[in-house]
Protein backbone atom coordinates (compact mmCIF):
# COMPACT_ATOMS: atom_id res chain seq x y z
CA UNK A 1 0.00 0.00 0.00
CA UNK A 2 1.03 3.52 -0.69
CA UNK A 3 0.49 6.60 1.19
CA UNK A 4 -1.25 9.48 -0.41
CA UNK A 5 -1.64 13.18 1.35
CA UNK A 6 -4.22 15.61 -0.15
CA UNK A 7 -2.48 18.84 -0.84
CA UNK A 8 -5.92 20.42 -0.37
CA UNK A 9 -7.50 19.57 2.70
CA UNK A 10 -4.74 17.42 4.55
CA UNK A 11 -6.85 14.04 4.39
CA UNK A 12 -4.06 11.11 4.46
CA UNK A 13 -5.21 7.65 2.79
CA UNK A 14 -3.75 4.60 1.38
CA UNK A 15 -3.86 2.99 -1.77
CA UNK A 16 -2.64 -0.16 -3.42
CA UNK A 17 -2.59 1.73 -7.01
CA UNK A 18 0.48 4.97 -7.30
CA UNK A 19 -1.76 6.96 -9.89
CA UNK A 20 -1.28 10.25 -8.34
CA UNK A 21 -4.12 11.24 -10.92
CA UNK A 22 -7.07 10.04 -8.00
CA UNK A 23 -9.55 12.38 -6.51
CA UNK A 24 -9.07 12.82 -2.65
CA UNK A 25 -12.07 10.35 -1.26
CA UNK A 26 -12.71 13.07 1.38
CA UNK A 27 -12.51 16.39 -0.59
CA UNK A 28 -12.74 15.51 -4.22
CA UNK A 29 -9.82 17.53 -5.16
CA UNK A 30 -6.96 15.64 -7.62
CA UNK A 31 -3.96 17.62 -5.78
CA UNK A 32 -2.66 14.45 -4.52
CA UNK A 33 1.06 13.79 -3.13
CA UNK A 34 2.99 10.37 -2.60
CA UNK A 35 4.39 10.47 1.64
CA UNK A 36 7.88 9.03 1.35
CA UNK A 37 8.39 6.17 3.53
CA UNK A 38 10.57 6.35 6.71
CA UNK A 39 13.72 4.42 4.47
CA UNK A 40 13.79 6.53 1.42
CA UNK A 41 13.37 9.86 3.68
CA UNK A 42 16.89 8.47 5.55
CA UNK A 43 18.27 7.48 1.62
CA UNK A 44 17.41 11.60 0.56
CA UNK A 45 19.80 12.77 3.40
Amino acid sequence: MTSFVCKECGYRFESGLENRKRKCPYCGKEGISRELSATELLEEE
